[in-house]
């Protein structure tokens, strides 16, 4: 299985990165790193998430820090299609 990263959700680390990068030194790294390890375990377990509102989207906790990806099986990848802080409005729509 494969690991994806949906436009979205690229647009949602470069936003991350942008507003933790002045807030301290390292902490922007320190927060991608953990939203990057974060899916690995999805490749060999896909349906570890709990679903997220309706449809087929999953949603995955970013331990140590306040961020969750909202994901799917898509065949024989995983797209992560958003990384949202988890006290946003995280739900898909669909």
């Amino acid at each position: 299985m494969d690991l994806r990263w949906a436009l979205r959700a690229r647009e949602d680390i470069i936003d991350i990165a942008e507003f933790y990068e002045p807030v301290a030194a390292g902490l922007a790294d320190s927060l991608l790193d953990k939203i990057a390890e974060a899916p690995l375990i999805l490749l060999d377990h896909p349906n570890l998430g709990t679903p997220a509102g309706r449809g087929r989207y999953r949603k995955w906790t970013v331990r140590g820090t306040p961020f969750v990806l909202i994901y799917r099986v898509r065949g024989s990848y995983i797209e992560i299609a958003r990384v949202r802080h988890a006290a946003s409005d995280w739900r898909p729509r669909s």
